[in-house]
């Protein structure tokens, strides 16, 4: 059991009423001061587990970016051969045979994770960011938005190029011999350029989602010091595309 018992001595004046006030107000502040020093520590540590897990997504998401670069620049070629197949075959009775370039069973793509970015808006720990890092972190995401869209596009165009080898009855498989009528030859071009070019446009946001990862990984102090990361990998695309 606990006795509660009254105070020996009573308050008997003024000065000792003010001094009784002030130790409760000094106790109180004493424990709300360390209240919020121990919710300041745990929301310092929420801070840099956040900021270490998008460092950690955006190494990650560095070696997906190179890879589907390839894959998007591996498949225009392939295509680009395609092309070049179906406008050197000769016509005969007014249909062409052409056969498929072989090539590889291509790597799928792998899309680059957002879900650090995404949770955090969602729980609300974006607010233990400074402005300055929220605004690169929001950079980056919006990187990962533009190559999100342009890789729907690119699902368009194939679409469009499948719609064709429906409509045709061809397959243009890896080793594949198709026949053509010459009057649709331009229209199966014009599918397989409008593939091209989305697959070239998909090449160069990721170009730009990794020139953004890196400068996340590189712990960059501003979102303008995105600008040489971005300009690095599109030159370094540009000279590829230049080559093939």
């Amino acid at each position: 059991m606990l006795d509660v018992h009254p105070l020996h001595d009573s308050v008997h004046t003024w000065r000792d009423f003010f001094i009784h006030i002030a130790t409760i107000c000094v106790g109180l502040l004493i424990a709300v001061g360390l209240e919020q020093a121990v919710e300041a520590l745990h929301h310092r540590h929420e801070r840099q587990v956040l900021v270490q897990e998008m460092r950690a997504e955006a190494e990650r998401n560095i070696i997906l970016l190179r890879s589907d670069i390839d894959r998007n620049l591996e498949r225009a070629a392939w295509r680009h051969a395609i092309m070049d197949a179906l406008r050197s075959a000769p016509p005969h009775d007014g249909v062409i045979t052409a056969l498929v370039p072989t090539h590889e069973p291509f790597l799928p793509q792998i899309s680059p994770s957002r879900a650090v970015w995404s949770v955090a808006k969602t729980n609300g720990k974006v607010a233990l960011l400074s402005e300055r890092e929220a605004e690169i972190y929001d950079r980056l995401d919006s990187e990962a938005t533009a190559e999100a869209l342009s890789d729907d596009r690119q699902n368009i165009a194939l679409t469009t190029l499948q719609s064709q080898e429906i409509r045709l009855n061809i397959r243009l498989d890896s080793g594949a011999t198709i026949k053509l009528p010459a009057a649709e030859v331009p229209a199966v071009t014009l599918a397989l350029s409008d593939a091209i070019a989305a697959a070239d446009a998909d090449a160069l946001r990721c170009a730009f989602y990794l020139g953004a990862s890196r400068a996340v990984d590189d712990r960059v102090h501003d979102r303008d010091d995105f600008v040489p990361y971005l300009r690095q990998e599109r030159d370094a695309l540009e000279k590829r595309l230049a080559h093939q």
